[in-house]
């Protein structure tokens, strides 16, 4: 980042439900040591499910402690413990019932938005979902400052949030207003990490011959990855295994796959992109039953959060890291 003027910055977050808290922890370590927002050092911000909560709450200018307050004063009442229980899952699951009830995730997040829209926002963001109705990738976007993209401005950002963060067997579909004919799922069918959108949105709309930009510097980061390696063993159990561990080897493997593709971006000099990606700490066999997408015990999220404070306070003073915090944002929503 030699120019800071002619960079543009992008911050990703993987989504993983109340793993949320991991991320938004190392979120809040960046934000002491620079003493700043974080929405005052990045162009554009993007966020998948959970990390599209935080995207829109970063870019609504809430503070990073906020966000981790946030997942532990609503995370046990989003993800109830009961509802865990294995005969009311099974029986959910059976008749394509959703686990958890939508309600107390819309709550929380009125709580932390109110009634804003989306035009609200003071720096850009990219949500994905997916429309099930249209059958394909359907972005969430703030309005440009130059008038070229005006769509979702708007809609409330806590219907984006919910459309978000839908995901399948967790939470029901999800409709919009202003977004009629379409059923939104969890944008982790396809983006959970979601550091090509915001990548592929820089190049279409910023960085390249004859735009404001000529060089993208991306910050990503990860969730914590729960190792998937196993096969489903009984017939009993293979429900309750494809949600626990299917389901999210589908996110996982797109993050890493994303991540893959980013690191061979980053090696070709001629391709204006550096990459940096915050990873997973490696997750111990023992605390895999605590490191869950709906996890929301006390023990849970105290190990979800210590792992985001360890991985926030190594990584804070990483060259790469202090690059992005060196220049403030250049794009301006009032520009």
């Amino acid at each position: 980042m030699e120019d800071g003027s002619r960079t543009f910055k992008v911050l990703s977050i993987d989504g993983g439900g109340i793993k949320g808290l991991y991320s938004a922890e190392i979120l809040q370590q960046f934000e002491k040591e620079f003493d700043c927002h974080i929405a005052d050092h990045f162009d554009l911000l993007c966020g998948t499910s959970t990390g599209g909560l935080i995207a829109l709450a970063l870019a609504d200018r809430v503070p990073a402690a906020k966000i981790v307050g946030f997942y532990e004063q609503w995370g046990r009442v989003i993800f109830p413990r009961r509802a865990r229980i294995w005969g009311r899952a099974f029986v959910k699951l059976l008749f394509g019932m959703s686990q958890y009830s939508p309600k107390p995730l819309r709550k929380a997040a009125t709580a932390l938005f109110g009634d804003k829209l989306m035009c609200d926002l003071r720096t850009l963001v990219c949500v994905p979902s997916y429309s099930l109705t249209a059958a394909r990738p359907y972005i969430f976007k703030r309005d440009h400052a130059d008038g070229k993209l005006t769509r979702d401005g708007n809609t409330r950002i806590v219907d984006v949030a919910m459309a978000t963060a839908a995901a399948p067997t967790y939470f029901p579909i999800v409709e919009a207003k202003g977004h009629e004919g379409h059923q939104f799922i969890d944008g982790g069918v396809y983006a959970n990490n979601p550091t090509l959108i915001g990548l592929m949105d820089a190049f279409r709309f910023f960085v390249g011959v004859g735009k404001r930009y000529d060089a993208i510097s991306v910050l990503s980061i990860s969730s914590l990855d729960v190792p998937t390696g196993s096969r489903l063993r009984r017939w009993r159990g293979a429900i309750r295994q494809f949600k626990r561990e299917v389901i999210p080897a589908f996110m996982t493997g797109q993050a890493k796959m994303t991540d893959f593709m980013m690191c061979q971006f980053d090696a070709l000099p001629e391709f204006p992109v550096k990459y940096v990606r915050v990873p997973s700490v490696v997750v111990g066999p023992d605390q895999v039953k605590h490191v869950q997408l709906d996890s929301a015990t006390k023990k849970a999220m105290k190990l979800i959060r210590s792992m985001g404070r360890d991985q926030g306070f190594e990584w804070k003073n990483k060259e790469e890291i202090t690059a992005f915090f060196s220049t403030p944002c250049s794009y301006r929503i009032e520009d």
